[in-house]
């Protein structure tokens, strides 16, 4: 689904339009059990039971995450809410991939679906994930198979913290005031 409104996903739109340095590839729509690159490194896009899996690649870093994006962006185009990120072969991922799979995420979640991230139970990038606390955020699993099995809705963590409410005071807290000792 082409948005006018949305450079990325507008017809006809280049990757330059979408913030991609210049000579990268155009986006290409993929079609039901066919296969298509994006971009330089080769972002896979492929359509499995009805749903897009975008394959990074073995390190995702500020030089290549605007393709993650473009990939995501492309897979969301086509109007699919739910999308699965395959980074079972993706040993590395920065904060700017972190950022884009968090927006990929929220947008998901606005248009009805999810994003469901793989990654092996063995894997650094499972780490990274436990450590910041977006395996709470952004469903992760360990197979491929189990993300594209369907799901009743999900329990959805906010990305921020919730505030705690205030406490009562302590007993005896204002012992001056009440003659305490």
């Amino acid at each position: 689904m082409a948005r006018p409104d949305h450079p990325a996903l507008a017809p006809n739109s280049s990757a330059a339009a979408a913030g991609a340095p210049p000579g990268s590839q155009s986006m290409i729509r993929a079609s039901p059990g066919r296969s298509v690159r994006v971009g330089d490194i080769g972002h896979l896009i492929k359509i499995v039971n009805d749903v897009p899996v975008v394959t990074p690649p073995s390190e995702i870093d500020r030089t290549n995450a605007y393709q993650l994006r473009l990939a995501v962006l492309q897979a969301a185009a086509q109007g699919h809410a739910t999308i699965v990120v395959d980074m079972s072969q993706t040993r590395f991922c920065d904060s700017s991939g972190m950022t884009v799979l968090i927006h990929a995420h929220q947008r998901a979640l606005a248009e009805g679906g999810e994003l469901r991230l793989v990654i092996p139970a063995d894997g650094a990038v499972l780490r990274i994930f436990t450590l910041t606390g977006l395996d709470r955020v952004i469903p992760c699993f360990g197979s491929l198979g189990e993300a594209l099995l369907r799901r009743s809705a999900a329990v959805i963590i906010p990305l921020r913290p919730l505030r705690h409410p205030r406490r009562p005071p302590r007993p005896g807290w204002n012992r001056g005031q009440d003659g305490g000792a």
